[in-house]
């Protein structure tokens, strides 16, 4: 109860409250995106594989958004390229089958157009650590008589890889122009090779198709004197140019990769095992004869433990004993 005449005053503060700022990912970093499922542990000949390569940004935190280039090469008993699927969510599904059984690696690789990584080297058999390694936006370089490393203006090697995508399914003519000596590979084929003569202007062609990653490396030697190193290309529907760095991709391993893996042989079948030994073809009456069964899956590979069953006949019928002997992924039989 207040005394008479005191007026009540309430104020109420209305304050701001701030919202916390919440964790944003950045650009992918392909050595903090992580690669997990069973097809990087095990596969079978013939069986679809899978697992998913997951972005982060540099700080560890999770994309939510696709469009990343991965590109998933796996070499072994049989090399070959996994089908990535980008779900639009910062994951991407990747789907390979192997034929052949034995052990294989899996690199996953993050594709990003802007160049080619070049290592450089002051000797020009590329031995030793690259005194520098750039990503170098085009191969148009014209160092005249100046450094071209570091220290170094002479005796001099590059070596420029990475991956090279076409607008179009043409054939396509690369041009090497080089002081001193080039080499060239494009999806691992050599198109030019004049590394211990002067290149000028050298060139080579090749049937590509359109929005495919090719393997790309160039090598490039500066023995004495001006020095420079360019590429160029041109198609029926593009004209001679340096080949533009929107095409040209570096590559940057992810978290962890290569990944190694075995890829088990598929299940024995008939048709494609086979059978060797003299008692295929010659028995003595009251002897035993022997062959041996070596059991395959469909795909040719060898089988490598036992457990299968073949049914053996011979003929004509006789009083014959028939014993199975297991020798590793073999079958011993006699008669």
């Amino acid at each position: 109860m207040r005394p008479a005449g005191v007026a009540l005053a309430i104020f109420v503060c209305l304050c701001a409250i701030a919202a916390l700022p919440l964790a944003r990912a950045e650009a992918t970093d392909a050595a903090k995106s992580e690669s997990t499922g069973s097809g990087l542990q095990f596969a079978t000949a013939g069986v679809l594989a899978q697992f998913t390569v997951t972005a982060k940004d540099e700080s560890g935190v999770r994309r939510t958004s696709g469009g990343d280039e991965w590109i998933v090469e796996l070499d072994g008993t049989r090399s070959l390229t996994g089908s990535v699927v980008d779900n639009l969510d910062g994951t991407y599904q990747v789907s390979y089958t192997a034929t052949k059984s034995g052990s294989y690696e899996a690199g996953v690789k993050l594709a990003k157009s802007g160049g080619l990584t070049g290592s450089y080297f002051e000797n020009v058999w590329f031995f030793y650590t690259p005194v520098k390694v750039t990503v170098d936006p085009q191969i148009n370089m014209d160092w005249g008589t100046g450094l071209i490393t570091p220290t170094g203006a002479n005796y001099i090697s590059v070596r420029w890889v990475g991956k090279v995508k076409t607008q179009y399914a043409e054939t396509y003519t690369f041009y090497a122009t080089t002081d001193d000596g080039a080499r060239l590979w494009v999806d691992s084929v050599p198109l030019i090779d004049r590394w211990d003569s002067y290149c000028n202007e050298t060139s080579a062609t090749i049937a590509l198709k359109a929005n495919v990653f090719y393997d790309i490396k160039m090598e490039y030697k500066q023995v004495t004197g001006s020095a420079f190193a360019k590429l160029s290309w041109a198609s029926q529907s593009t004209p001679k140019e340096i080949v533009p760095s929107s095409q040209l991709y570096y590559e940057t391993q992810a978290k962890k990769s290569p990944f190694s893996f075995i890829v088990m042989p598929n299940v024995a079948n008939g048709t494609r095992s086979t059978a060797a030994g003299t008692g295929l073809a010659v028995a003595t009456a009251g002897t035993g004869a022997q062959f041996t069964i070596q059991a395959n899956d469909m795909y040719d590979n060898e089988r490598g433990e036992g457990g299968d069953v073949f049914s053996v006949r011979v003929y004509p019928p006789g009083s014959i004993e028939v014993r199975r002997m297991p020798a590793g992924g073999s079958l011993m039989w006699s008669r």
